[in-house]
């Protein structure tokens, strides 16, 4: 829970340096099945069929993230899944299991899946999220599943943004184990930090750029003033990307001067 600019989202996709380097499924499984544990109806055909031969293949880490922005218009076919129709056109009934086409949650199972911005969610969609992990199973179009499924959910949201645009439903809201609060940066030096690390790269072909450490200090500066001003509207807050796009102008600046004057550096 935080403003905009203070890395929400950079710490959600870093979770995935916590997750093992390589995971086991069954091989065509949608929702990552374990090869121990099948969940699917397709994977109990396969391992039934193949009898101890069923192939399994082996998913990186970055295979096991999904992220969704949420929008007013997000679906519950976009979260948890549908009837897909081609498979009914193909012949299967409505009633058959494999004729469901799975949303992003149940494609993430045994991974982490993120919400941006969680409130702006609709609540009759957070309730078929709390279902999904309250009850362990989902309705799809009057079918009724059980999917226990194996999944670490995260999600973000704005102070202004939940008081104004939206709200998370209370059940919902019990189901998180944790709330982490971000800030901005409180010194100079970790906003100089973070400029450096996130500015664009420039390419210094035939030219030798020369940053002064109290140039550095100013634009950090500008932002931190701004953060401390009381004439500022702090209600979408000073991100940290205005030290980045300053940084960026300025060097992007002084290459221009360079190359109008025929200098070096």
């Amino acid at each position: 829970l935080g403003e905009r600019g203070q890395a929400k989202t950079r710490i959600m996709r870093s979770l995935t340096a916590l997750l093992d380097e390589s995971l086991p499924v069954i091989s065509g499984c949608e929702i990552n099945d374990d090869p121990f544990h099948p969940l699917c109806k397709h994977c109990h055909q396969q391992i039934k069929k193949n009898k101890g031969k069923t192939r399994i293949e082996w998913i990186p880490r970055e295979m096991r993230f999904s992220e969704k922005l949420a929008t007013p218009d997000v679906t519950i076919a976009d979260l948890i899944g549908d009837i897909d129709p081609i498979k009914i056109a193909e012949g299967r009934y409505l009633s058959d299991e494999l004729a469901i086409h799975y949303g992003l949650i149940p494609r993430t199972n045994r991974g982490i899946f993120s919400i941006n911005e969680l409130p702006d969610l609709h609540e009759k969609i957070q309730v078929g999220l709390f279902n999904l992990l309250e009850e362990r199973d989902v309705q799809i179009r009057g079918y009724k599943i059980a999917l226990p499924l194996d999944i670490f959910i995260i999600a973000t949201a704005n102070p202004e943004d939940y008081t104004s645009r939206g709200r998370i439903i209370t059940p919902l809201k019990d189901r998180f184990g944790a709330q982490i609060r971000t800030h901005y940066p409180k010194t100079l030096e970790e906003e100089i930090a973070i400029v450096k690390q996130e500015r664009a790269p420039f390419t210094t072909d035939g030219f030798t750029l020369r940053l002064p450490h109290f140039m550095e200090e100013i634009i950090a500066e500008i932002s931190q003033m701004a953060r401390r001003r009381s004439e500022i509207n702090h209600s979408s807050g000073i991100s940290v990307r205005m030290s980045i796009h300053n940084m960026e102008n300025m060097i992007s600046n002084a290459f221009r001067r360079a190359i109008r004057l025929n200098e070096k550096e």
